[in-house]
């Protein structure tokens, strides 16, 4: 009741306010007319008609915006209880990187991240790497199955076995769109994609390759669809995440939500399964990624799609072939070498051999390079997931996240950028 109360006074206040400039006006107009004429003309231009109009429209207002905040007011208490608080790869097109002054960052929105945001609990233990006996049965089915051209060498990379411990964090279930990229190249600007991200090229337009997913007229970029973005640069991935209030997951966190605590070789079991992955595509045919949530068979133990084919995925790390045998790389959430020349890319593309797309194979590539297999997905804090994962959006950001019977349930967040509903929506259940 305050509410409305305020609410109304608020709207009386404003008709006040236009009372103040109707009267000046008709005694600028007629200097000669004395109050009583002044007051018969303000009551005609305010007649009877007008009046209850705006005042039925004025009480609608108030009554929506009454049952929007009585709407808030229960989704919020609804709110779950969490604290607020080496394989290098061949670029088949890199693109020039301009040296003129770089494009800031605006505050300008987003627009949307529809991805949902997948809970992945903290592990102690996590074995990370993989076994030089596994390396040999993954190179004799490429060889002789697949009819590959893979070596032990190739593989050296992802041994030994080692030791990690992870806190808790989120991971998007899906890889980033075109779509959504789209709007984050819209949101910085004309000429974003040469230099807006930290002085980098973001990402490659269909003037500079025609194998682009996106074009650019000089003013806007379009052809957004629902396929994996790919013609991005780490640079381009790395600007996206932050921009969307999250960030790039480490290598570590990306081998965690693809294999799971069983340790797993392929986000789905220890067995090669064609039907899970879009993988093995020759490079000669008019093809490339598809749609996301294409492969449901492929989800990881957390309910990621694509962890494994459509693109290969950029991480945050800086790649050192001999880095899993040095201590650094054991402990609590390793960030990978300081320092490097080349990125960590996980998870195969859709011309990779399977061998490439176990999800303990590692490949690198040029930061600045933006190839026609390689994309992204964000990762955040898990303390991030309320009130918003996009605090720099001038948007309403919508979440549901889903319930889950059960206490050991993942938790799921759906954001959904939206201007006509400002009210958080927020349920529990299990992610998956």
């Amino acid at each position: 009741m305050k509410k409305r109360i305020i609410i109304c006074g608020l709207a009386l206040v404003g008709v006040m306010a236009g009372l103040t400039t109707v009267v000046p006006s008709i005694a600028q107009d007629y200097p000669t007319a004395n109050a009583a004429t002044i007051d018969a003309m303000v009551r005609q231009r305010f007649d009877a008609t007008q009046s209850y109009a705006a005042f039925g429209t004025l009480n609608a207002t108030i009554d929506a915006a009454f049952a929007v905040a009585q709407t808030a007011t229960a989704a919020v208490q609804l709110a779950p209880t969490i604290p607020l608080t080496p394989t290098p790869l061949s670029p088949d097109a890199t693109g020039s990187i301009p040296t003129e002054t770089p494009i800031p960052p605006t505050s300008e929105p987003l627009a949307s991240v529809s991805s949902e945001f997948v809970f992945i609990p903290a592990v102690d233990n996590f074995q990370m790497g993989t076994t030089l006996n596994e390396v040999a049965q993954a190179v004799n089915q490429c060889t002789i199955e697949e009819q590959g051209n893979c070596t032990v060498d190739m593989a050296q990379d992802s041994l030994p076995v080692h030791t990690v411990k992870l806190t808790a964090f989120q991971m998007q279930r899906n890889e980033v769109t075109v779509g959504e990229y789209l709007n984050f190249l819209n949101s910085r600007g004309p000429g974003s994609h040469l230099n807006g991200c930290d002085g980098q090229a973001c990402a490659l337009t269909q003037d500079q390759d025609k194998s682009s997913p996106i074009a650019y007229d000089g003013k806007v970029y379009s052809a957004a669809n629902n396929v994996p973005m790919y013609k991005v640069t780490w640079y381009g991935a790395k600007a996206f995440c932050e921009a969307a209030g999250g960030r790039l997951p480490s290598e570590a966190e990306w081998e965690y939500a693809a294999r799971g605590t069983d340790g797993r070789i392929y986000p789905w079991g220890n067995t090669w399964d064609p039907l899970s992955a879009r993988t093995s595509i020759p490079v000669t045919t008019n093809v490339g990624p598809v749609a996301i949530n294409s492969y449901p068979s492929g989800l990881s133990p957390f309910g990621l799609f694509d962890m494994a084919g459509n693109v290969a995925e950029w991480v945050n790390d800086w790649y050192d072939p001999a880095y899993y045998s040095n201590p650094e790389a054991t402990g609590t959430d390793p960030a990978g070498p300081a320092a490097g020349s080349q990125k960590v890319v996980r998870g195969g593309s859709w011309d990779s051999k399977p061998f490439f797309a176990r999800s303990v194979h590692r490949q690198s590539l040029d930061p600045t390079a933006a190839t026609n297999g390689t994309g992204f997905r964000c990762a955040a804090k898990a303390t991030d997931i309320i009130p918003t994962l996009t605090p720099a959006f001038t948007e309403t950001i919508s979440f549901t996240v889903t319930p889950s019977p059960s206490s050991q349930a993942n938790l799921v967040v759906s954001p959904t950028a939206s201007l006509s509903n400002p009210q958080p929506t927020l349920t529990q259940t299990a992610a998956g």
